[in-house]
């Protein structure tokens, strides 16, 4: 519950944050570092990142098919994940704030998608890019896989290889699916 409560909190700020903007602020350019940042809002209709770099516009259907294409992914490998147990209290928490963070910037993704028509980017970076407060919590997700992930890999290779092949036979996918996908072993 506390999980559900955190993401709608997160979820309001952002559009919150895009509502302000909207009604009071388009149309203005602040620099706030020079040749660095500046607030510079603009509606990037093309629904996601790639699709604003090669300039492809990506129909709505095709954004939200995507976006429970990833979100399904996502619960799948916290699902595996937490079958094949964590080690210790921070691989939990990092793994948790992945999947909060995750969800969340695609939820703001979505809403974006179907109510706003696009993203209301408002933040600009160095020329390359401009982007929301949806983005941050996305490439938060991306930076707690990674320290997930090297935590993980060091805990596995830290096995000797006995180990490690007792480990690989407890974890393997295929069981796990044989299994029914449960989140944890019994």
């Amino acid at each position: 519950m506390k999980k559900i409560i955190i993401g709608a909190i997160l979820i309001s700020i952002d559009q919150l944050i895009k509502l302000w903007i909207f009604k009071f602020l388009m149309g203005i350019n602040v620099v706030l570092i020079p040749q660095v940042l500046r607030f510079h809002p603009v509606q990037n209709i093309n629904l996601n990142w790639i699709a604003s770099i090669v300039d492809y516009k990506t129909t709505v259907i095709q954004m939200v098919i995507l976006q429970l294409v990833f979100v399904i992914i996502v619960l799948l490998f916290y699902r595996y994940m937490a079958y094949c147990s964590y080690s210790n209290q921070l691989e939990r928490l990092l793994m948790k704030l992945f999947v909060l963070s995750f969800i969340v910037g695609i939820c703001c993704s979505f809403i974006d998608v179907v109510f706003w028509g696009g993203s209301l980017d408002f933040v600009r970076l160095f020329d390359w890019d401009t982007f929301d407060t949806k983005d941050v919590y996305l490439t938060a997700s991306q930076i707690f896989l990674f320290f997930y992930l090297i935590k993980y890999i060091k805990r596995y290779y830290g096995l000797n290889s006995k180990q490690r092949k007792l480990l690989k036979n407890q974890q393997s996918i295929k069981e796990w699916i044989k299994a029914g996908l449960p989140i944890s072993q019994k």
